[in-house]
């Protein structure tokens, strides 16, 4: 504050600093724009000078978005250091501690809690300290998080009540966070917004002071400016700077104060501020074509996604054809809003918050979203133009990136990777999430295909490798999925596939960036399809030709000295801890695959059991020698002293979801609730198992907890009383290994030495479904993915399992590549990976995304598709439209194969292969039936014609020397495959048209279906109906089929329900299976007769349990219109659906997704 102003005020602040009494804590606080920051220099400058020299100023703390001072992990070590600066007796217990726990202040992952737990601790504080100490922390609102700052002043004001010898000055604006945490009593509290601390008279005296030399400025006109200033400081100096600059100080001044608030708006407490705002750009930009020079300038400038230089700030615009001298041209005429510190440029928040308000800002208004967007394309302009191989020149490839010389790698950086490039590489992938749904059109999208299917995207990981943040890698391609999923981008594929590439070679790529080129590519070159694609980009780079068994799903291998018992991810995804046999605990960076620190030491026996604390900060671990220990998460040091009281082997360990608590399970049969705090065990152990108790969990509301136990049984426990809930769910043979809890808490899943995985229902104790069979030996682990859908588990037989959590099948194969037992298998936080611990000494870690990636339907039709068929060998789909066209395509892929199949003059209702695959057959809706060669797409023969209306299905029979077809002249029909020429008369008995027909198994039936509501079975010899009419449905039968023993029949019907009949009495078994909302147009069985698969109207796909009539799993969703057809691949993994929506879905039966690329 200028000499005169802020008199009351800085009065007030110096009274609060000398007095001793309990408000520790002072909060000066106002709108943005009223002076904060300058009280806060103004009263520490004053403390240094003026008070008593029993009063010091530790720090003063300015928290500036963007800078490092807004960091949430620098602001308590540097309060520490400052206090050991000028308390020794201080700084020599810091020195002493760190020492001790070797570690630095500068503690990134440490949380915030823990720092001001374990640096700033009352009952030292009260022994050092011998003179009042006085911190100041400016702009509090731009440092942090809600929760962070939360934390931070409950520590502080918990701090300043045991010390009095302490002060704190916080400025801020009044957002509602800071002023809840502040309500304390011992808080002192100064509004220095308009009305509190009047600072018209400080105004007037800083702007008399700075027209001191113009003498042509009036009295007058100075109170005019107060006047308009409405004691907002920002508004004089954005006024003044706006004067200053002008040709005519006299002049400018006048306009200014000719400019009046907008009439049509309510007046806000910025309202002078914004209309001053408007006048500046108006007088700085208003010739033609600046206003668009303004906007791309500030669109960057408040889109960063960090504070940027000049230099950087020239080079990013220099891509939209903005030269560097338009662009300092344009931040001059900013000076007034703009301004530069430490080398870096930064607008005061209420220019931002004015140009984000299209309310305030009219023509100046700039879209957040739209601006993400434009430095999007700036950034893959970028990275496309400056990206090449060897960016740094680097002479050799046997070097480490640190062992770089002659000039070293820092010089090579600053040399040949430009600023605007650095800032590209890290951060085209959050600008695209930011941008969201503005990418679903435009040119962009081919540019960054280019971008992400070609050379770039491997030099993009080269120039990250070589800066040192390979890390930045993770994010990006982390927010480039997400955009891809969001606006159904194909591209995700790709994504994934180079995610899992830096997953699985992250160490090797971070080490030596050479090694991207001469070990890395070549092993995946020819064996992942993206990098497939790759090749004729990088044509140097060799190629290994090797079978490499579960090549997509293991992502790297890590290395222990003993068999691994247990394993735990991190809450943050960037550790995993294990437990050992060798009486140890360690902690590995998930990402390089390498150990961060010494092993744990202080077990004496095997480690069974290890857990994180839900803040990431403690490790427990649980051992055969009857112990459980606390580990500091970040030195590697005991937390506590061990948790004794178990009498036998510690086998399992858990924390409660809040921290408080943790519960273990021992050989002792009991369960154990200890305080995390203390340290005590909570009341008596929880008795009833009547063995081991080998696992244990918290349920996600922390309310109950489950135990597995070698007496074969599961228990449920009030966590609260420590009562059993119910009786023990029993069900397994053999010991119950692990357990834990579905995240939703409603299911419970356990493995056991019997082999199998159950699912238990956590309120009734009931099992769900049948026994998830496959292990062929002890399930040792169990645990559900973050999302529910999956479990997986780890067993004897050396192998990892995935399973769908809804239909108890397993997902994709085993996981193979342990040489010995996994005792251990946990999911990654983000459900991305999976690391699992064996006694073959290592870890691996897998991704979980087995099976094909989730994507787009097959697209390509330009009308509905009536109707879906594989081929027998299940290598092709075949499809029928209304745009009156049949399509083949490729089942793996996606890609139609040859061309488009034509011939119909109408809608193609029906398609099917024949047994052996040579041939196709058609049925149109212009009342011939057609037969095709599968191979060349040229039809064969003549159209077979006879009926009279449209063909509404076709079939062959199984021996492929029939075809039989259903029309809407109420008639069925046999013909010669070979010949085209009908056998015998039409087949008649129904009274409305005929929808389906199919033959049975041994050819010797055909079962149709019609619109009079009944399903007729017929003799394919002779025609003659076999039986009454099968009756039971309400309205038309639109699909029937036989299962593949023969001894059934399904039907789906206009009345929302699907039937199963038996095929030699004719009589419904079951009920009607219901489910579906609307119209069935489709049922299939699946090949070894199990299930039941259904389309409908209601545009959804069903599965049902061909036994039981009950569904499995949930509805199959994802076309936009009708599903008029359904089919099972022949090996059952695969269905597919065909939609009124144009489009051919694919679907993955173990995952529920549907799969392959979109067919364009």
């Amino acid at each position: 504050c200028m000499e005169g102003t802020r008199v009351k005020l800085l009065q007030d602040l110096e009274k609060w600093a000398i007095s001793i009494d309990k408000h520790g804590i002072s909060w000066i606080f106002g709108i943005a724009g009223t002076g904060k920051s300058a009280v806060a220099v103004s009263l520490a400058s004053r403390i240094r000078n003026c008070l008593d020299d029993n009063i010091s100023l530790a720090l003063t703390f300015h928290c500036v978005k963007g800078q490092e001072t807004s960091r949430p992990s620098l602001l308590v070590p540097t309060i520490c250091y400052q206090l050991a600066r000028i308390s020794s007796k201080y700084g020599d217990f810091l020195f002493e501690m760190l020492e001790k726990d070797d570690v630095s202040l500068n503690v990134p992952d440490l949380p915030l809690s823990e720092q001001l737990n374990k640096f700033l601790n009352p009952t030292i504080f009260k022994k050092l300290m011998n003179k009042r100490i006085i911190i100041m922390i400016d702009g509090l609102d731009e440092w942090g998080t809600k929760t962070e700052r939360e934390t931070l002043l409950k520590g502080l004001i918990n701090f300043c009540n045991e010390i009095n010898m302490l002060k704190v000055v916080i400025t801020s604006r009044p957002h509602q966070d800071i002023e809840e945490a502040l309500e304390s009593s011992s808080v002192s509290k100064f509004n220095i917004t308009k009305g509190y601390y009047d600072a018209s008279s400080d105004i007037k005296l800083f702007i008399g002071s700075k027209f001191k030399s113009n003498p042509e400025i009036t009295p007058e006109e100075i109170n005019k400016l107060v006047q308009k200033a409405d004691g907002l400081f920002i508004w004089v100096v954005t006024a003044l700077i706006y004067i200053k600059n002008s040709m005519n100080e006299k002049d400018s001044l006048s306009v200014l104060l000719g400019v009046g608030p907008n009439q049509n708006k309510s007046r806000g407490p910025h309202q002078e501020l914004y209309e001053l705002y408007n006048m500046v750009l108006e007088e700085a930009f208003s010739e033609e074509g600046n206003c668009k020079y303004f906007k791309t300038v500030m669109k960057l400038l408040l889109a960063a996604i960090e504070p940027i230089s000049r230099v950087k700030l020239q080079g990013l615009l220099d891509v939209e054809g903005i030269k560097p001298a338009v662009t300092e041209k344009v931040l001059k005429n900013l000076q007034a809003v703009v301004y530069e510190h430490d080398g870096k440029l930064y607008n005061h928040l209420s220019f931002g918050d004015f140009l984000i308000s299209e309310d305030e800002s009219r023509k100046w208004f700039i879209e957040k979203q739209d601006a993400h967007m434009m430095i999007s394309e700036i950034c893959i302009n970028i990275l496309i133009k400056e990206l090449k191989f060897n960016i740094c020149n680097l002479e050799t490839s046997c070097l480490r990136n640190a062992e770089v010389i002659n000039p070293p790698l820092e010089e090579r950086i600053e040399k040949y990777i430009s600023p605007q490039l650095e800032y590209s590489c890290l951060f085209w992938g959050k600008h695209l999430v930011e941008a969201s749904e503005y990418f679903k059109m435009g040119n962009f999208q081919e540019k960054l295909r280019d971008f992400v299917t070609q050379k770039w995207l491997i030099y993009w990981l080269e120039c990250l490798s070589l800066m040192g943040k390979l890390h930045a890698s993770i994010d990006c391609l982390k927010n480039a999925r997400e955009w891809a999923e969001l606006c159904q981008n194909d591209l995700d594929i790709f994504l994934k596939e180079v995610r899992g590439l830096v997953d699985r070679s992250f160490g090797a790529i971070h080490e030596s960036t050479p090694h991207l080129y001469v070990s890395v590519l070549p092993m995946v070159l020819g064996h992942i399809e993206y990098f497939k694609a790759l090749q004729k980009h990088v044509k140097k780079v060799m190629r290994i030709e090797m079978q490499i068994e579960n090549q997509s799903s293991l992502v790297k291998v890590l290395n222990c000295s003993g068999d691994i018992k247990s394993v735990a991810y991190s809450p943050d995804g960037k550790h995993i801890v294990s437990g050992c046999l060798d009486k140890t605990v360690r902690i590995w960076d998930s990402q390089i695959g390498q150990p961060v620190c010494q092993p744990l030491q202080g077990h004496t026996d095997h480690v069974w059991s290890v857990a994180y604390s839900p803040d990431g900060r403690l490790i427990l671990s649980g051992s055969s020698d009857g112990t459980i220990r606390i580990w500091d998460a970040l030195t590697g040091q005991p937390a506590e002293q061990p948790l004794q009281g178990h009498t036998n082997p510690v086998c399992s360990v858990a924390y409660s979801p809040d921290g408080r608590h943790m519960v273990s399970g021992s050989g002792d049969e009991t369960v154990r609730i200890w305080d995390s705090q203390t340290g005590q065990p909570v009341g008596q152990p929880l008795q009833g198992h009547t063995d081991s108790v080998c696992s244990v969990a918290y349920s996600p509301d922390g309310r109950h907890i489950v135990s597995g136990s070698d007496d074969k049984t599961v228990r449920i426990w009030d966590s609260q009383t420590r009562q059993p809930v119910g009786q023990p769910l029993q069900g397994h043979t053999h010991n119950v290994e692990s357990v834990a809890y579905s995240p939703d808490g409603r299911h419970i899943v356990s493995g056991s030495a019997d082999k199998t995985v159950r699912i238990w229902d956590s309120q009734t104790g009931q099992p769900i479904g049948q026994p998830l069979q496959g292990h062929t030996d002890y399930v040792q682990s169990v645990t559900y993915s973050p999302d529910g859908r999956h479990i997986v588990s780890g067993s004897r037989d050396n192998t990892v399992r995935i399973w769908d959590s809804q239909t108890g099948q397993p997902v994709g194969q085993p996981l193979h590549g342990h040489t010995f037992p996994v005792w251990s298998v946990a999911y990654s936080p983000d459900g991305i990976h999976i690391v699992s611990g064996s006694s073959d000494k290592t870890m691996r870690i897998w991704d979980s995304q087995t099976g094909r990636p989730v994507d787009q339907p097959l697209q390509g039709h330009t009308n509905y598709v009536q109707s879906v068929a594989y081929s027998p060998d299940g290598r092709h789909i075949v499809s029928g439209s209304d745009d009156k066209t049949v399509r083949i395509w490729d089942s793996q892929t996606g890609p139609p194969v040859g061309q488009l199949l034509q011939g119909h003059t109408d809608s193609v209702w029906s398609v099917a292969y024949s047994p052996d695959g040579r041939h196709i057959v058609s049925g149109s809706q212009d009342k011939t039936v057609r037969i095709w060669d599968s191979q060349t797409g040229q039809p064969v023969g003549q159209p077979l014609q006879g009926h009279t209306d449209p063909v509404c299905s076709v079939a062959y029979s199984p021996d492929g020397r029939h075809i039989v077809s259903g029309s809407d002249d109420r008639t069925v029909k046999i013909w010669e495959s070979q010949t085209g020429q009908p056998v015998d008369q039409p087949l008649l008995g129904h009274t409305d048209s005929v929808w389906s027909v199919a033959y049975s198994p041994d050819g010797r039936h055909i079962v149709s279906g019609s619109d009079d509501k009944t399903v007729r079975i017929w003799d394919s010899q002779t025609g003659e109906p076999v039986g009454q009419p099968l009756q039971g449905h309400t309205d038309s039968v639109w699909s029937v089929v036989y299962s593949p023993d023969g001894q059934h029949i399904v039907s789906g019907s206009k009345d929302k329900t699907v039937r199963i009949w038996d095929s030699q009495t004719g009589q419904p078994v079951g009920q009607p299976l219901q489910g579906h909302t609307d119209y069935v147009s489709s049922v299939a069985y699946s090949p070894d007769g199990r299930h039941i698969v259904s389309g409908s109207e209601d545009k959804t796909v069903r599965i049902w349990d061909s036994q039981n009539g009950q569904q499995v799993g949930q509805p199959l969703q994802g076309h936009t219109g009708s599903v008029w057809s359904v089919a099972y691949s022949p090996d059952g993994i695969h269905m597919v659906s065909g939609s009124s929506d144009k489009t051919i879905r694919i679907w993955d039966l173990q995952t529920g997704q549907s799969v392959v690329q979109p067919l364009q």
